[in-house]
């Protein structure tokens, strides 16, 4: 007689897994290594979905480039010769954010109330724009929002000017560099209504100029070793014929002198 025996041998799925070197920022490549298994059967084909809404890729081992930072699921479906798929889900693919990167250059140095003009040089991080500037000048001034300012500094100094930029995703990055602004000094004038005698008044009226200080200090020396006079206009006689020296120094709100 013929015996009879119905068995079943059930197929042995593919186990899908892989690996990756993320990771990476915006706009960097990332390596997606496949370490699938199958046994006895061999896998014949791969699906990838990167999470992003890009188009499947169906390469053993792909590479992607993400335009965007954030965490993406990525999933990969294995299939093996006899039709057999499993899939591998990672949810935690975080892809970092590429600040701008602010910078800016200036005239190198300008005397103070004059006109100084600052130029960007900012460059944007991956597929982002620069959306926002402000320039802080260090002197109290109000921020500038302009991309390529000037500023007028109303005292000598240095300062520290800084730039920061935003960009179109909420990134921020600032630079801060010095300038020198120099002072500039009075200028010191003055007329008189000589010749006069001896022992008659003679006039000196300060025509001085200075900007934008203001001059604070005026000091006459008449030459014939009197005591000097710190009128900003004044008389003065002399008690012997002669010709004199007359000197004149004025000092400006800054402690700048001229004579």
């Amino acid at each position: 007689s013929i015996s009879t025996l119905n068995v079943t041998v059930s197929d042995l799925s593919p186990t899908a897994n892989f690996t990756s070197n993320y990771p990476k920022d915006e706009g960097q490549v990332i390596t997606f290594t496949d370490a699938s298994t199958s046994s006895p059967d061999t896998i014949s084909s791969w699906s990838w979905d990167f999470g992003d809404g890009s188009s499947i890729s169906n390469l053993t081992n792909p590479t992607h480039t993400y335009v965007a930072n954030g965490t993406y699921t990525v999933t990969l479906t294995v299939t093996d010769s006899d039709g057999s798929t499993n899939t591998k889900v990672n949810n935690s693919i975080f892809v970092g954010d590429l600040s701008p990167t602010a910078n800016f250059n200036s005239d190198s140095s300008k005397n103070e109330n004059e006109v100084m003009t600052f130029m960007d040089l900012s460059t944007k991080g991956f597929n982002d724009s620069i959306i926002l500037w402000s320039w802080n000048f260090g002197d109290g001034s109000p921020v500038s929002n302009l991309t390529n300012p000037t500023h007028i500094f109303n005292a000598s100094g240095v300062y520290n000017v800084t730039l920061t930029v935003n960009d179109s995703d909420g990134s921020t990055n600032s630079k801060t560099n010095s300038v020198t602004v120099n002072d500039l000094s009075p200028t010191a004038n003055f007329n008189s209504d000589s010749p006069k005698n001896e022992s008659q008044v003679m006039n000196f009226n300060d025509t001085s100029v200075s900007s934008p200080d203001k001059i604070v200090v005026w000091s006459w020396n008449f030459g014939d070793g009197s005591p000097a006079n710190s009128s900003m206009n004044t008389t003065h006689i002399y008690s012997i014929s002669g010709t004199y020296n007359v000197t004149l120094t004025v000092t400006d709100s800054d402690g700048s002198t001229n004579t």
